[in-house]
């Protein structure tokens, strides 16, 4: 897409070709862009328990498995 806003004609390339997401949460942005076709997405959140990072990784397997990407993929694109 280009920045129209500034009318400077710049492109750039969607979706991004890798994300950190910081204090992750709920990962609404960097699923977007896993399922946009970002090859690298880095989920990352403050510790607090393990099951912060359990649910993060519940949430990617789970939308991943509905937008039929294999599991080989999915370890090979996320880092959380």
């Amino acid at each position: 897409f280009c920045d129209a806003r500034k009318n400077s004609g710049q492109c750039y390339n969607w979706p991004p070709s890798r994300c950190i997401e910081f204090g992750a949460g709920a990962a609404l942005p960097s699923l977007v862009l896993l399922k946009e076709g970002c090859k690298r997405v880095v989920f990352t959140d403050r510790y607090v328990n393990q099951q912060t990072f359990d649910a993060l990784r519940m949430s990617v397997d789970k939308n991943s498995k509905l937008w039929g990407l294999s599991e080989e993929e999915v370890k090979e694109r996320v880092v959380i």
